[in-house]
């Protein structure tokens, strides 16, 4: 927005300037205002000073400055305000819009005088860009000051301010702790190392003494004291028993033992030596002293509240290690436990062995007091409350040990009820009895309750038991989720049984009933630990476990690879369907339980538990219908109901591998602790895009291999659908990824403007797949709108370099899988809608790139979230390794998909060697049956009508893709004699005249 005026603030007054700025460069104010800041020239254009009032004195310089960083209107600047803007008889003129840099002194202006209106630097660009080259010109445009007028006295303005705003507070000077416990550590370590120096030196010369002084300060007290062993004589027995509290005895027995002493003898000059060593010892022992009595002085000035919940020593240390007390109140629990045990957390993450549970903290009387079992639950709680205690230390006003006190009384009662002696107090109930405190010492000493200082902590805690309650809540959902999740595993357990009765006959079901019930025992058993977690993280530190892994494996093998196994063989009646999916089940359940039992990392709650049940419940719904279907139960209402049984056991069965994928992406989510806070929307993209691109590559696929009579039935071309779901996921995008009214973001114009081209081109192509005639025809688009996205892609602005790589390769990927659909369908298929219009023959090897590279590409995408980019960026993993690892798995996926593909094509239309030869050994392929060019042929084809029946019906069953139950042997030979009877397939004969071509009706 334009502005009428422009304040600039400078080391040496206020400067008042007018902003001219003609009607035909206000729409392109924002390029000229731009060009203008670094040409003085443009920039005399544009403003014109029109007042400036210097400060006669470095005082009221400084004072201004100090006033005006407080957000405080001085007198003075409302002078310069009154003087220079336009004035109209005694009133000032309203609607003056004023700019300037500070947007909290403008809302403070506007309560003093409601004349002006103000822009501020962070409210427009304009004034922004203004102000930069007023300060980049600002000698230029005050010709009346010197070259050094403004230099100078900016400088010494600068200092006198900086040195005014550095304010001591003695109680947050952590640094004299740092220093002091650091010196103490380096006093001990010379004391000790000078104790043995003594004992060496001096044991020369009285051995016997090192045996009967077992205290090292002792022992140098006595050398000091002794000297020569010749020189003690019975009448300093009394001063040597006070150097060792008053023990006569021992003082008697060092005096017998130095006159019969086998030491070696010492001239002056050595013992006068090792006489001066004992001496420096003494006094460093006595600086220690001190020094420890000045750090426990210290230590409860700075941190009061965390000393007296861990002592001095440990408090220091604690300070020392994380850098400061700023630095250690800002630090999760989980960091504060492992403090000073560094190495061995590192050293677990590369050898996969255990974390620590403790660093510092061991040396704490509470740990040690703790039972073994205990010491990593203690610990974990310790560190929460220093935690809570250096937050209050560091940011609180009121110096107390009222709160570490009530810390200090919560872990014993902890401890006691790890000991089975007590029941744990809440935060809440803790903190408020601390604040209870606190205020009525505060009372006592004759402050307000409603003293600044009062009502601040007062907030604070209130804040902090909300907060309290809020988790509570979180903490009862949770509970309440965990006993839903241990109701649904009775009832499935109750459901399993009676399945299991139902499947007598079924092998092996009984054999492994005992091993699921008893792993459902220690399951439902399980308590579901979260205390390792750190604080807004969801997973602990810790590594996954053998029991872990096998969870993951052995579900991987049931959800990926049995189950999408056994749905292809029921859709082709395979007497092996359902033992597979028995196979699936067992495999499904036990991992169930595993994933229940296992040690090692720990979990928040997550969706990928929540969303088991519901996988769980369409498992459990798809057995239900197969055993109904088993029972083959067709009287009464059985009859009628069995139509719709067989088609929901198709489509729950067709479903099962899409959740299984969802929730195999959810596992991999929650077991590495990704997409949290902030990194959710961004991580929703790339798994959802990337599953989508993958899908497609998956049904471009179906519909090359077997899924050509269906687009034939249709009567539409594959491009039509393919522009249809561009269009309406175009549609989604342009709508969700920017919050319309809302300032732009970020990326949002970009993903935007993607979406827009998205449905624009779907358009287009839905319009240009069909001909005049009404035809299907094959256009272009599709291919068109995946080069643009994978152009867009590889140029979307990155942090990390490694995910620039990857999405660049992401990118080039999506472009290649564009321009070899446009290649297929312009050169190789020439339009049509496979490589032979005449017959439906084996796909050419070029059609397999696009749907492939859709699949890589979809990997390439969900592989390129911010989290994973740093994970593997802190790793130091190459783009190139990473890239191959995902290609590797795409190569396998898709092998996957063309084995099941290959599974159905041969059963539902297998090859005859016989009609292979004849055909000049061209296949059958995309989902279509070979029929022969010649009228004898026809013949023979006519003379064989069981074959050709048994093909047109399961034919049929392709293109419906609906399983028509779980059949036995002697129901498929029944429907296939029924289906000899009542064929509805012809055969139209060719026309002698035309030439025409037999074709399958």
């Amino acid at each position: 927005m334009l502005v009428d005026y422009l304040l600039h603030e400078c080391s040496t007054g206020y400067a008042m300037f007018k902003v001219n700025m003609q009607p035909d460069i206000i729409a392109n104010h924002a390029r000229t205002v731009q060009e203008g800041v670094a040409q003085f020239q443009k920039l005399s254009k544009l403003v014109e000073l029109v007042g400036f009032a210097p400060f006669r004195i470095t005082a009221r310089a400084l004072g201004n400055a100090n006033e005006i960083s407080e957000a405080i209107s001085t007198e003075f600047f409302i002078s310069i305000m009154e003087t220079c803007l336009p004035r109209d008889g005694k009133s000032i003129k309203s609607k003056v819009k004023l700019g300037f840099a500070d947007r909290n002194l403008a809302d403070r202006i506007r309560e003093v005088s409601p004349y002006y209106t103000f822009e501020t630097s962070e409210t427009s660009v304009l004034v922004a860009n203004l102000l930069r080259g007023l300060q980049l010109h600002e000698a230029k445009f005050l010709e009346q000051l010197e070259e050094g007028d403004y230099q100078q006295p900016g400088l010494g303005l600068e200092h006198v301010y900086s040195h005014g705003k550095v304010k001591f507070a003695d109680h947050k000077n952590d640094n004299h702790v740092v220093q002091a416990i650091a010196s103490i550590d380096r006093l001990e370590n010379s004391i000790h190392r000078l104790i043995m120096r003594v004992r060496g030196w001096y044991g020369w010369h009285f051995p016997e003494l090192m045996e009967i002084v077992s205290s090292d300060q002792d022992y140098v007290k006595c050398a000091l004291f002794i000297g020569n062993r010749k020189s003690l004589a019975q009448d300093k027995l009394g001063d040597l028993a006070a150097l060792l509290n008053d023990d006569g005895v021992v003082a008697q027995i060092i005096i017998d033992a130095a006159n019969t002493s086998m030491g070696a003898e010492l001239i002056e000059q050595d013992m006068g030596n090792v006489t001066l060593l004992a001496q420096r010892v003494i006094a460093l022992v006595t600086y220690r002293e001190n020094l420890s009595l000045y750090l426990k002085a210290k230590i409860g000035i700075v941190a009061p509240n965390l000393s007296t919940l861990l002592g001095e020593s440990i408090a220091a240390r604690l300070i020392q290690k994380a850098g400061s007390l700023t630095k250690l109140a800002k630090s999760p629990a989980s960091t504060v436990q492992i403090l000073g045990a560094e190495k061995a957390l590192f050293r677990a993450l590369k050898t996969k062995g255990n974390t620590p549970k403790h660093g510092l903290l061991y040396s704490s009387s509470f740990i040690g007091r703790a039972a073994a079992k205990d010491k990593g639950r203690i610990s974990r709680f310790l560190a929460n409350k220093c935690s809570i205690a250096s937050r209050m230390d560091k940011f609180s006003t009121v110096r107390t040990t009222e709160f570490g006190e009530d810390l200090k009384k919560q872990v014993e009662d902890r401890l006691k009820q790890f000991a089975k002696e007590n029941a744990r107090k809440e935060n809440k109930d803790v903190m408020k009895a601390a604040m209870d405190g606190v205020l009525a010492d505060r009372n006592e000493e004759g402050l307000p309750a409603s003293s600044p200082s009062n009502m601040n902590m007062a907030d604070e805690l209130d804040s902090g038991v909300e907060m309290k309650e809020h988790g509570k809540l979180e903490m009862n959902d949770m509970d309440s989720d965990e006993s839903a999740v241990a109701h649904a595993n009775s009832t499935k357990l109750e459901r399993s049984e009676g399945d299991s009765r139902s499947l007598v006959g079924m092998k092996g079901t009984i054999a492994v009933a005992p091993i699921l019930l008893a792993l459902a025992r220690g399951s439902l058993a399980h308590d579901h630990d979260t205390d390792s977690i750190p604080e807004g993280e969801g997973i602990s530190p810790d590594p996954i476990d053998s029991i872990l892994w096998a969870h993951i494996l052995i579900q991987i093998l049931a959800w990926g690879i049995v189950f999408p196994t056994g749905m292809v063989l029921g859709m082709i009646r395979s007497r092996w369907h359902v033992p597979l999916q028995t196979f699936g089940t067992v495999l499904a359940l036990t991992a169930y339980f595993l994933g229940h039992k296992h040690k090692g990392r720990q979990f928040a709650p997550n969706i990928h538990a929540k969303f088991a049940n519901t996988l769980g419940f369409t498992l459990a719904l798809q057995i239900f219908l197969g055993i109904y279907l088993k029972l083959h139960l067709e009287r009464g209402i059985n009859g009628r109901v069995r139509p719709y049984v067989v088609k929901g056991h198709g489509v729950v069965g067709k479903l099962l591998p899409v959740l299984s994928w969802v929730q195999m992406l959810f596992g991999g989510i929650t077991a590495m602790g990704y997409c949290r806070d902030d990194h959710l929307g961004q991580c929703l993209a790339h798994y959802i895009m990337g599953s989508a691109f993958i899908g497609y590559g998956i049904v471009l696929t179906i519909l090359l291999l077997v899924g050509q009579l269906w687009l034939k039935r249709t009567g539409r071309s594959q491009e039509f659908f393919d522009n249809i779901v561009i269009a309406a996921w175009g549609c989604v995008n342009t709508f969700t990824e920017h919050r319309w009214g809302q300032p732009w973001r970020g990326n949002d114009l970009q993903h935007t403007s993607m979406g827009i081209v998205w449905w624009c081109a779907g358009l287009l192509g839905v319009w240009l797949s069909r001909e005049r005639s009404g035809r299907p025809k094959r256009n272009l688009i599709p291919g068109m709108v995946i080069i643009m996205t994978g152009w867009a892609m590889s140029a979307h602005p990155q942090d990390i370099e490694l995910s620039t790589m990857v999405h660049t390769v992401f990118g080039y990927t999506l472009m290649a899988a564009g321009a070899a659909r446009i290649i297929e369908i312009a050169f190789v298929l020439r339009d049509r809608n496979s490589v032979s219009e005449r017959k439906t023959e084996e796909a050419n090897s070029f059609q397999f790139l696009t749907p492939f590279l859709l699949v890589a590409s979809g990997f390439l995408f969900m592989g390129a979230t911010e989290e994973q980019m740093a994970i593997l960026a802190a790793a130091q993993v190459t783009h190139v390794s990473y890239i191959l690892l995902i290609f590797s798995a795409a190569f396998l996926l898709y092998l996957f998909v063309c084995v099941l593909l290959h599974i159905y094509a041969q059963a539902t239309w297998p090859l005859d060697p016989a009609e292979h030869k004849k055909n000049d050994g061209r296949r059958r392929p995309n989902g279509g049956i070979a029929l022969p060019d010649t009228p004898i042929a026809v013949k023979k084809q006519r003379q064989r009508p069981r074959d050709t029946d048994l093909d047109l019906e399961r034919a049929k069953g392709v293109e419906e893709f609906e399983l028509e139950g779980l059949m036995s042997e002697e129901d498929g030979e029944t429907s296939v004699d029924a289906g000899e009877g009542s064929s509805s397939s012809a055969v139209s004969s060719e026309d002698s005249g035309s030439g025409r071509r037999k074709e399958l009706v």
